[in-house]
């Protein structure tokens, strides 16, 4: 049986590709079982790409401020909270095939799980070192439907939203929208219910409480 030279090539061509995809399968799957570890430009190697204004912000924060030995800046800078970033930052690779750093913010296709989200803030603020207090979250009832601390907190920020009343009133009311017109008013207790914040009554750290 005769086979024609495109047939050959085209056959050819079919088992090269499959190989290089196999490949480049395995080189992805050995590459997300190795271990990032942190940068040696630490914040420094960050804001070469990630300069812009927002990111900039962090330095103004309590989480950005370097002279506070507990802070993250005073830490690992970037990577305290992100995590190790040396795969990310890779020359060599681009970071392709290996472990994403820590992307914050609603959960979605481009951000990191709320699990993965939540164990890197709670790997400071779960613990009672350096003064914090430990931060309940695990098992409550906005951990139970899969938020992240970043759906109420804003790092990124030289204000706090969820200290403030309005920002605070507006940000719950973007789940809990209903409660802005039924929420009992209490009046007959000489309650004025807009003057206050949410968390005056509302703890969503504890557990059983939201």
């Amino acid at each position: 049986m005769k086979i024609s030279n495109s047939l050959l090539v085209a056959a050819l061509i079919i088992v090269c590709l499959g190989g290089a995809a196999l490949a480049q399968q395995g080189s992805a799957d050995t590459a997300s079982k190795r271990t990032p570890k942190f940068t040696d430009a630490g914040t420094a190697g960050c804001q070469v790409c990630h300069s812009g204004e927002r990111m900039s912000l962090v330095a103004a924060t309590v989480h950005g401020n370097a002279d506070d030995s507990n802070s993250p800046y005073a830490q690992q800078g970037c990577e305290s909270c992100h995590g190790p970033g040396s795969f990310h930052v890779s020359r060599a690779h681009g970071g392709l095939g290996f472990r994403h750093v820590v992307k914050f913010g609603a959960v979605g296709p481009d951000r990191s799980s709320a699990s993965e989200q939540v164990d890197a803030c709670l790997g400071c603020h779960g613990k009672s070192e350096g003064g914090w207090g430990t931060m309940l979250w695990k098992g409550t009832v906005h951990d139970k439907i899969g938020l992240a601390c970043s759906n109420c907190h804003e790092i990124h920020s030289e204000t706090l939203s969820v200290t403030d009343q309005k920002q605070q009133s507006e940000s719950c009311y973007a789940c809990h929208g209903a409660q802005r017109e039924t929420h009992p008013r209490f009046e007959d207790k000489g309650i004025d219910i807009d003057r206050l914040n949410c968390t005056i009554c509302h703890d969503v750290h504890q557990l059983g409480k939201g």
